[in-house]
């Protein structure tokens, strides 16, 4: 079945679906069932996709991830409503309709969520209209993303429920846990989950275009049904003002730093191993300068040592992947003595997590000795799936291990002298 054909079915399935849950709401004078309804809708467009359009194994997974996300959110929602006054937003829009609510609940309400759940749902209906086979460095680009994002999710609407649960914080602002990094910590993870699953439909021809469903989703979040109006009704806590100073609203810098490396690392290997040198210089420039803008807004204490930091991760980097060379534990698509341009462009922006995403490695030298260890293995097999090195066992995997621990403890070492130097003349 073609993409405009399944598309034009389940348009009218939704209409159907959406028409009977606003029957529902009307009966029960509950407009917040339409958050119900959210998450079950887009259990019947996947599945009604796979039936109808393309089986394949990627569609399969991308149902399996939707089907959890929704059940997950269902649960959560209906759990959390049972006992409890309907939402203040919709609560809201009933005082403003008045004796017209019986058709604004359906019109404005469930008509519209159908419209907006059709867009959104738009990447997974694309995905089972197409045969193609999947690369799976797209899978293991964004499944990390969707998994992390699916537990960021859960955990804060956990962390919400015990703290809403708990009488003595009545009137109270969530400020610890996942919240205490960021201000929305469960609209992160719910945006992180639909931006990767408008990934893996990127990779099928043309569906890079469908990027307004997830633009459509975060713009609806931040400044429509989410972010914007909890943020209205928490200025009025006398605690918001300092906490929205100290807290990002929807992005910790932290999170921006580290998907900034992973991107660009998963760049450079994919083109360093075809052999291509622009794209690689491109994508680094590009990542490092992002960085440092990151580093001058949200972190002026680090942004004065990232200079001498890049030069020593630099330094480190190009001896120690000549000695892995020059010992016959790898070897690189180059073939020579000196590591490919693209590896040694990594090592400067490695550097650059320290302070950031990886700033907990700071707290006690074996971390840093064990997660290098460890991190650097899962890097140099996957870069070797990837085309980008091949590792010579089993001598390869001791020497890497021991290596990079010695590589980052050292690298962690100068970092905190650095810092110290840093908070020194900042003083």
């Amino acid at each position: 079945m073609t993409f405009f054909k399944l598309y034009l079915y389940i348009g009218i399935l939704l209409f159907f679906y959406m028409s009977i849950w606003s029957l529902v709401a009307i009966a029960k004078k509950r407009a917040d069932l339409a958050d119900v309804a959210w998450g079950l809708g887009f259990i019947l467009v996947a599945w009604t996709s796979l039936i109808f359009g393309q089986m394949t194994i990627y569609g399969l997974i991308v149902n399996i991830l939707v089907t959890i996300w929704a059940i997950r959110l269902m649960l959560h929602i209906y759990y959390r409503n049972r006992n409890r006054d309907e939402d203040f937003r919709y609560q809201a829009l009933k005082r403003k309709w008045g004796e017209n609510f019986n058709f604004k609940i359906f019109s404005e309400v469930f008509l519209l969520q159908g419209c907006i759940l059709y867009v959104v749902a738009l990447p997974i209906i694309w995905i089972h209209t197409h045969s193609e086979r999947m690369p799976v460095q797209v899978l293991m680009f964004a499944l990390p993303i969707w998994i992390s994002g699916f537990v960021l999710e859960t955990i804060a609407d956990w962390e919400l429920t015990l703290f809403q649960n708990d009488l003595s914080k009545k009137g109270k602002l969530l400020t610890v846990g996942l919240w205490g990094y960021v201000r929305h910590p469960n609209y992160l993870g719910e945006l992180m989950q639909w931006w990767a699953i408008w990934f893996m439909a990127a990779f099928f021809p043309f569906g890079w275009a469908l990027l307004i469903s997830p633009l459509l989703l975060t713009f609806l979040i931040v400044k429509v049904s989410g972010v914007k109006p909890l943020e209205e009704k928490m200025k009025k806590h006398a605690d918001f003002k300092n906490y929205a100073k100290n807290t990002p609203s929807l992005i910790p810098p932290s999170l921006v730093n580290g998907f900034l490396y992973g991107t660009t690392w998963y760049i450079l290997i994919l083109y360093g191993a075809e052999g291509s040198r622009f794209i690689p210089i491109l994508a680094a420039l590009g990542c490092y300068v992002a960085q440092i803008i990151l580093f001058a807004q949200f972190d002026r204490k680090s942004f004065r040592i990232f200079i001498p930091l890049s030069l020593a991760a630099t330094c480190l980097g190009l001896l120690q992947e000549m000695i892995f060379i020059l010992s016959g534990i790898l070897a690189y698509p180059n073939g020579g003595i000196l590591p490919p341009l693209w590896l040694i462009l990594l090592y400067p922006l490695f550097s650059l997590t320290l302070n950031s995403s990886l700033e907990f490695l700071n707290k006690n030298l074996a971390f840093p000795f064990f997660i290098g260890g460890f991190g650097a293995l899962l890097s140099y097999l996957s870069g070797q799936r990837l085309g980008g090195v091949q590792l010579f066992p089993p001598l390869a995997y001791p020497v890497i291990f021991l290596s990079w621990g010695v590589f980052l403890t050292v690298l962690i070492i100068i970092n905190r002298k650095l810092n110290g130097l840093k908070s020194y003349y900042s003083e």
